[in-house]
């Protein structure tokens, strides 16, 4: 159904009917309204009309031939409705099925022997985009190279490949691709094809010509492309073509002069990395970036921007990650999640947010209603509600604060203002600056107004207004001209003559003052000058700021430098800044310099406080200059890092300390990374496990120092998600070296902070090659002892006392001939005969559990055989089974353990499983040899039972498991009460077979 509003498809891990991985790569529609969407963790096919999702990954049970969790883009065929055609991150191309679930795969390694010249299908297993064109080629974007791959009309039941080309670059040839490492295709109405590289730029391939055209950034060129990252390429309804950078911003190509313009975030593009392109039905360019969704009208050059406060999923979206449906609804893919939107149903929010003026301040300091404490009385009424403000002469500075009442996204509100009188144009102005600050207004007239607008941009041109109304000092009123004419004229006249020579000395007096009111006046008006630039900071900083002159006399201090040093405003009046430093040397440089450079930044020093106690500060400072660009004085920040230094003394103590230990612990190798795995600590003995310098690895994302072998990104993304749910991940791995295979005993956890959020991670590894080769060494000795001991006692009491015991029959048979008065010793003889034949049943029952005679004269597949026969025999359970010919596959010395097994498996079936039927079938693939037992038995808790496993099932499940270690293999059983016993056995296939 179509909705007004932006939708979020997200993961929720508690919630079937949820994407199955956070972070959004492929998305298709298909012609059904199917949402199909790729990602880190496999296949998801969503119908929007039942919300129902279904998930396809390599651990499902769906039974479809997926093999791969990274799917990063996914496109439909237009000739077979029910095919997707799919690229992942490692494992290739994939022909998926909808219908079946079936899946046709193609690898770097897939060989092409129906076509000539064309030795394999994929040129890498990294697919990063596909476009199938109307002549139905698909083209293949790889890591190592583009790949041409042309399909089949639809005359057939499915698509077939008919011709394959590789493009990749060549460095004596310019007519070729650009790089080999290929991001994103697209072709245009014109048929030439359109490729953007990793990091070097466009390409443009002709058909007709099979070259390539390369157009990359140059600084030297004012009009080329901006940025050689190409992430996304687009062609709009009027032909124009649009590429998207990362760093860039967006590229619009002109096609007769074959240059580029661009938009950045200079002309309100959300962020100069532009991930993904669409069109809407209007025209409008919608981009999805770094910072948010952007609007563009090509029409206008005007942006429109969307954040995560719109209903994004987040700031952050994917390469490729978008799709336009045939009904015009736009998807775009992100780190947490998909959007999907009808962009003609999102519009701008009409409110037009009242304005008003919230305060009134003089010198800093809010004017009540009402009398002021100097007696005079400015506002009758709050000043939001007067029209009027009459100031005296002395109001040097005064200030206005504003607001927009609109709630919907407050921190987009947007200002502008001007004091009618004074500013030609309006000042625009955000939320954070919802402050105007006028200083020295000439006495007069003025109107403040304020205009706002709500995060859409929707303005109240009304606004708000106050009059102002400044009067004039008393001796610049008429009457005081006037007055200063009369006593000027009367004085001239009676005195002229008298006072020619005092007037003369008193003309040069008063040239001296005139020239030193100058400089005071010089001086002041620079400060109130510096005072306005800096107004804000100065107001509201918890820095400690103050002014000076060159020869250090305070000016003004801001309450922060009050409360820093301890000093009052009196205080401070009487003193100089000369006393403030514990070095007057250092001083008198630090102000030298500062009048050289201009400015000095986060210079650290020592200052004295109010008590004399010493502080460690950054000391920051710019020069105050008058119009005529003589210096005036100084403006001084200070922050007190004294804390932190004493914190970072502490912390360097601590941290030499701990890598003392560290560097002690000769057991462990010990490394640490960042929640990019990228190694921020190794000790001496993981250098040495690993075969890496710190030097080599220190910032460096090395996965297999991490969990203790190379792996793949799928297993290593396993190994990431067991540390998260359990804690850590502890396994035993095989580490390839020079001197062979060791044994590695590795133990990975998660690093927190104090609040309990994840930083990175630890791993502890040990080399436990000689104790486990030593355990296995001791083990093989005792069971091929044990075995040589078996067989011995089995030749003894078959050979020895099994014959004894006939000869006892065959004398008791003999005794049991009629004779005369026989009768006695007829019975007696009669119970010999008896006992003997028992006897002589048992030896040979028990030669044959302690050495399988028959296994050494029937082979391994009918000694198994015989001894099944005789388990449905003697006991009452039905075994079935299936057997593979396994003969002369393993050595003598290894048959016996298989053997073992199986028989330990029958044997607890018998004695504990309560079963009426069990399976066993032994099957031969070409790189295992697999056993499987399977009982229809009452099953078991495994874990309720796990403590008491060996002494459950007799022989024990740990001696199973130690001769299937000596055969390379690996045991595996599965139990749930009422549902009976599974025990798989599989085992590597020698790669020498062994003849009997």
């Amino acid at each position: 159904p179509r909705s007004n509003k932006i939708l979020h498809y997200t993961y929720d891990p508690n919630h079937p009917n949820s994407l199955s991985y956070p972070s959004v790569r492929g998305i298709y529609e298909d012609k059904n309204g199917i949402l199909w969407v790729g990602g880190y963790a496999g296949l998801n096919r969503i119908d929007r009309e039942t919300g129902r999702f279904t998930h396809y990954s390599v651990n499902d049970s769906n039974g479809h031939e997926l093999s791969t969790d990274l799917i990063y883009t996914i496109i439909g065929d237009p000739q077979y409705e029910d095919i997707l055609w799919i690229g992942s991150e490692g494992n290739g191309l994939y022909r998926f099925n909808k219908k079946t679930g079936q899946a046709i795969h193609y690898l770097e390694t897939t060989r092409v022997p129906k076509i000539p010249g064309v030795e394999y299908i994929l040129s890498n297993n990294k697919v990063f985009d596909l476009y199938l064109d109307s002549a139905r080629v698909l083209w293949i974007a790889t890591d190592k190279g583009l790949d041409r791959m042309v399909l089949n009309e639809k005359n057939d039941s499915e698509p077939t490949v008919t011709e394959i080309t590789h493009y990749t670059h060549d460095t004596g040839d310019d007519k070729s691709i650009s790089q080999n490492n290929v991001r994103v295709i697209f072709a245009d109405r014109e048929g030439y094809i359109w490729i953007g590289t990793e990091s070097n730029g466009l390409n443009r391939y002709a058909r007709e010509t099979g070259q390539f055209t390369r157009f990359r950034h140059d600084p030297y060129r004012n009009h080329s492309l901006s940025n050689n990252r190409i992430k996304a390429i687009y062609e709009d309804r009027k032909g124009r073509l649009w590429i998207g950078t990362s760093g860039g911003g967006l590229n619009r190509f002109n096609r007769t002069t074959e240059t580029f313009s661009y938009y950045t975030e200079e002309d309100g593009l959300a962020n100069n990395v532009v991930y993904g392109i669409l069109e809407d039905n209007q025209g409008n360019l919608w981009l999805s970036t770094n910072m948010g969704l952007s609007r563009f009208s090509p029409a206008t050059g005007e942006f429109r921007n969307y954040a995560v406060e719109d209903g994004l999923q987040s700031n952050e979206f994917n390469t490729g990650s978008h799709f336009k449906s045939q009904g015009g609804e736009l998807f775009f893919g992100g780190i947490n999640g998909l959007n999907a939107f009808f962009p003609d149903s999102i519009s701008d929010d009409p409110y037009i947010p009242p304005v008003v003026i919230t305060d009134f301040r003089i010198f800093n300091e809010s004017v009540p209603v009402g009398e002021m404490p100097d007696g005079r009385t400015l506002l009758q009424s709050h000043i939001s509600e007067s029209n009027d403000v009459g100031l005296s002469y002395k109001d040097d500075v005064i200030s206005f604060e504003f607001a927009a009442l609109s709630y919907a996204v407050p921190d987009k509100n947007k200002y502008a203002y001007k004091l009618e009188g004074f500013d030609e144009d309006w000042v625009y102005t955000d939320v954070a600056h919802r402050i105007a600050t006028y200083t020295r207004l000439e006495p007069g007239d003025y109107v403040f107004r304020v205009i706002g607008a709500n995060h859409d941009g929707t303005w109240n041109k009304d606004g708000a207004s106050v009059h102002l109304s400044i009067a004039p000092p008393p001796w610049q009123t008429w009457w005081a001209y006037t007055l200063y004419v009369l006593l000027f004229l009367s004085t001239t006249a009676s005195l002229y003559f008298r006072q020619v020579n005092k007037l003369k000395k008193e003309k040069i007096q008063q040239q001296k003052t005139i020239a030193h009111l100058q400089e005071v006046d010089v001086l002041r008006t620079a400060t109130l000058e510096s005072r306005e630039k800096y107004q804000n900071l100065f107001e509201q900083s918890r820095h400690a700021i103050f002014f000076c002159t060159q020869e250090g006399e305070f000016l003004d201090v801001n309450q922060s430098f009050l409360d820093l040093f301890g000093y009052t405003r009196d205080e401070i009046t009487r003193l100089d800044a000369g006393t403030l430093f514990v070095d007057s040397e250092a001083r008198t440089g630090l102000f030298r310099e500062l009048e050289q450079e201009g400015s000095i930044a986060d210079f650290e020093l020592q200052l004295f406080n109010r008590n004399k106690q010493e502080m460690v500060c950054l000391f920051s400072a710019t020069l105050m200059r008058d119009k005529k660009g003589t210096i005036t004085g100084y403006q001084v920040i200070i922050n007190d890092i004294t804390a932190r230094k004493r914190t970072e003394a502490t912390l360097a103590e601590k941290t030499i300390y701990l890598d003392n230990i560290l560097r002690s612990a000769t057991e462990y190798a010990i490394v640490t990374t960042d929640l990019n795995f990228h190694i921020t600590y190794c000790n001496p003995m993981a250098e040495k496990l690993h075969g890496y310098t710190v030097k080599d690895v220190l910032g460096e994302k090395v996965r297999e120092i991490l969990i203790g072998e190379k792996t793949t990104p799928e297993r290593f993304e396993q190994t990431i998600q067991k540390i998260l749910l359990h804690g850590e991940y502890r396994s035993t791995v095989e580490k390839e070296t020079n001197d062979g295979i060791r044994y590695i005993d590795l133990r990975v956890s998660g690093i927190f902070d104090t609040h309990g959020v994840l930083v990175g991670f630890a791993s502890f590894a040990r080399d436990i090659t000689e104790q486990k080769g030593a355990q296995e060494k001791f083990a093989r000795q005792l069971i091929e002892s044990q075995e040589e001991e078996r067989k011995r006692i089995a030749g003894e009491l078959h050979d020895s006392l099994g014959q004894d015991l006939l000869v006892i029959k065959n004398l008791a048979l003999i005794g049991l001939e009629p004779t005369s008065n026989m009768d006695d010793a007829q019975t007696n003889l009669k119970k010999i005969s008896d006992n003997a034949s028992e006897a002589i049943e048992e030896v040979r029952k028990i030669s044959r559990n302690l050495r399988p005679y028959h296994l050494d004269q029937l082979g391994l597949s009918k000694a198994l055989e015989s001894t099944l026969d005789n388990f449905s025999r003697l006991f009452p359970v039905r075994f079935v089974y299936t057997l593979d010919n396994i003969d002369n596959i393993f050595a003598p010395g290894l048959e016996i353990h298989i053997f073992r097994i199986i028989q330990e498996s029958l044997n607890n079936i018998v004695k504990h499983a309560e079963a009426n039927k069990a399976v066993v079938s032994a099957e031969k693939t070409k790189s295992h040899i697999v056993f499987t037992i399977k009982d229809d038995g009452k099953g078991m808790n495994l874990a309720h039972h796990k403590s008491a496993l060996p002494q459950a099932l007799g022989f024990g499940l740990s001696g199973m498991s130690q001769r299937a270690r000596i055969l390379g293999g690996e045991l595996d059983l599965q139990s749930t009460p009422g549902q009976g016993t599974t025990i798989t056995l599989k085992i590597p296939s020698p790669e020498v077979k062994h003849e009997g």
